[in-house]
C-alpha cells in the first residue's frame, strides 16, 4: 500500500564540505521534509509499472528524523522530466561512489588503531 508524501519539488543537495549528495523533497505548501536520503551507488532505480514517468527505489530514508528503510516512488508530469530525474540520479551515484569506497576499508576494518607510540629523547 502506497503512503502519499506529497507533491513538491525534489531536489539534488551537495554538501558543500564533504561533496555528498541527497536527495531532499520538500511538500509544496509547507515546505515539510517528505524525502531525505544519501544518493547510494548501491540504490537501485526500477521504472515504476506500466509508467514511464515514475521511479521507484528503496533507500535509508531520514525525512522523519529517524533512519527508516523506505520504498519510495517518484511521479513526474511527463516523460522529460523523469528521464532527467534518472539521468541526475545517476549522476549523484556515480559521484558518490567515491565516497562509499573510500568508507568501505575503514567499516571493514575491525582493528582499532594502535595508540601512538611515545618516544624517549635522550640527551
Amino acid at each position: 500500500q502506497w503512503k502519499e508524501r506529497g507533491t513538491g519539488d525534489v531536489r539534488f543537495m551537495k554538501n558543500r564540505e564533504t561533496g555528498k549528495i541527497r536527495l531532499l523533497m520538500r511538500r509544496e505548501k509547507t515546505l515539510k521534509i517528505c524525502a531525505n536520503h544519501f544518493i547510494s551507488p548501491l540504490l537501485t532505480l526500477k521504472e515504476n509499472v506500466g509508467s514511464d514517468r515514475s521511479w521507484v527505489w528503496t533507500a535509508p530514508d531520514f525525512a522523519d528524523n529517524e533512519v527508516k528503510e523506505e520504498i519510495l516512488a517518484i511521479r513526474f508530469a511527463n516523460t522529460e522530466n523523469a528521464k532527467k530525474f534518472k539521468e541526475e540520479f545517476e549522476k549523484a551515484q556515480a559521484e558518490n561512489s567515491k565516497f562509499v569506497e573510500k568508507e568501505k576499508p575503514a567499516e571493514a576494518s575491525s582493528d582499532k588503531p594502535e595508540p601512538p607510540k611515545e618516544e624517549a629523547a635522550s640527551s
